[in-house]
This record gives C-alpha cells, sequence and structure tokens, in this order.
C-alpha cells in the first residue's frame, strides 16, 4: 500500500479461506463499510483463493484484498490468528482485536475511528512515557515465574515475535546489552522459538513468552519490535517503536534510566 492509501481513517482485517470466524466478520465488515462510507477497509490474506472469492461474492463485498504472500505483515503487526482487525489513521495503528471478539467490539473499533477519536485515543507505548509500568506476570523459559514486580530495575523491555526479521535483527544488540543490563525479552505470539535465541543465555537477560498477547496488550505495543526503558521506580521512561539501527539510542535510554530514581 502507498502512503496516500494510508491517510485516513482505515481498518484492516486479517482474513483466512476456509475460516468460519472469518466469513463471520466479513459480514460485519460489509455492515460497517456500508455505514461508514469515509473508512476505508481493506482485507488482507495469504493467498488468493476459489473459496475465499466465494465468501466474497456471497456477501456482495467489493473491499479491497491485500494479498500478502510471506508473514512479513502479519509477523510485524503479531497476528498470529484469524480474523484480527486493525484500526489505522494516516497510516499510525491505534487499535486492534483479536479474536474472539463479537460484532459490538468491531462497531465499537470502527465508529471511534469515524467520529475522529484518533485524535484523543492513546497512541500506544508512547502513552506510557512517565507512566508507571503496567503490571504484568508470565512463566520465564526457566520455569520461574516473572512479574514486574520480581524484576531488577531499572531494566529494558523489549517486545519480538519469532517470524519477524526486524526483531531478528536487533536479536544481538539487545542480547548484547543483557550481558551487563537487565533485559526482559517478551516473545509476543505461540511460536517461542526465535532464531538467534540459544544457549547460553546472557546472565542478565530474562525471556517471557507472551502466547496470548496479554503483556503486549498492557503496554499497548501495535507491533514488533518494540523496546521501553523502565526506571527503578517502575516508571516507563523512554519507548521505541520499530527497528533501530545501532545502540547509541538505546544506551543513552538506559543512561536515563539508571539516573532516575
Amino acid at each position: 500500500m502507498s502512503s496516500a492509501e494510508l491517510q485516513g481513517p482505515l481498518t484492516m482485517v486479517f482474513v483466512l479461506p476456509h475460516c468460519p470466524a472469518c466469513e463471520t466478520v466479513l459480514g460485519w465488515v460489509k455492515a460497517a463499510a456500508e455505514e461508514h462510507p469515509q473508512t476505508r477497509f481493506v482485507l488482507v490474506t495469504k493467498a488468493d483463493s476459489t473459496q475465499l472469492r466465494k465468501m466474497l461474492e456471497s456477501l456482495s463485498i467489493d473491499t479491497p484484498v491485500l494479498l500478502v504472500g510471506n508473514d512479513l505483515l502479519a509477523s510485524v503487526l503479531t497476528a498470529f490468528r484469524a480474523p484480527t482487525a486493525y484500526s489505522f489513521y494516516d497510516g499510525r495503528l491505534l487499535g486492534r482485536l483479536n479474536w474472539p471478539f463479537e460484532s459490538d467490539d468491531f462497531s465499537v473499533l470502527v465508529d471511534e475511528l469515524a467520529v475522529g477519536a484518533a485524535a484523543s485515543w492513546p497512541v500506544g507505548v508512547e502513552s506510557l512515557v512517565e507512566q508507571p509500568a503496567p503490571e504484568f506476570e508470565a512463566v520465564a523459559t526457566d520455569g520461574a515465574t516473572v512479574s514486574l514486580a520480581s524484576l531488577s530495575k531499572p531494566f529494558l523491555l523489549a517486545f519480538i515475535s519469532a517470524g519477524c526479521p526486524y526483531c531478528q535483527a536487533m536479536l544481538p544488540g539487545l542480547l548484547s546489552i543483557a550481558a551487563t543490563f537487565p533485559v526482559c525479552l517478551v516473545v509476543v505470539g505461540e511460536d517461542a522459538e526465535v532464531p538467534g535465541l540459544g544457549e547460553p543465555l546472557p546472565v542478565m537477560l530474562t525471556v517471557v513468552q507472551d502466547a496470548g498477547g496479554a503483556i503486549a496488550g498492557a503496554y499497548q505495543m501495535a507491533s514488533t519490535p518494540t523496546i521501553a526503558v523502565v526506571n527503578s521506580a517502575s516508571y516507563v521512561v523512554w519507548v521505541h517503536e520499530g527497528y533501530l539501527e545501532g545502540l547509541a539510542e538505546v544506551a543513552q535510554a538506559i543512561a536515563q534510566g539508571v539516573g532516575q530514581p
């Protein structure tokens, strides 16, 4: 999609053929598109299929279909099951719904976007800066129970996913940081096998799996990679969404976190 096509309100829905839940959601998409003609609706699928075309034809849906032949977009947006719905405004991801969700949930997602709620909607992890870090609890790869309270502070919190090439590109840098500074690596999604994340792990690295996306949701994470620095008072002092080349900005943020009480 071009930058021009990302302007204004956009609702994107990941679907698959032979998916009863997707067929249900397509009915909601049709109704929402008729109610909100100013909002663009795009369906995303991995491959064209006769069954998907029949689903669209049976519902008389003329919504554009974006064919993505690999898992890159799904990995970056952490869409690990279908259907998954997203709302964007001027190319910025504002909200998401992971299946299962109800028709009312989808209506709220679209309605709030259509009435211009983007201006006041929480804008992801940036809204957490200078706010208390959300509490969470998970089981680490070594079997230990990990929570915000149990982690050494300050620390770097990094969200990655297994199929995300940008995450893999940043992983060596994150592991080098974990040699001298506490890092909590949250692997979002049901696949915890991240290339490059093998034994032995750095001594100051904690790895947890967020299969259901509960931690990612608490931190309003829109895509991977996303990293944040939490200070000794458990406040978020810095965040970054997306790929970072080099560690200078991260090192500066860590210094900021260390220097704050």
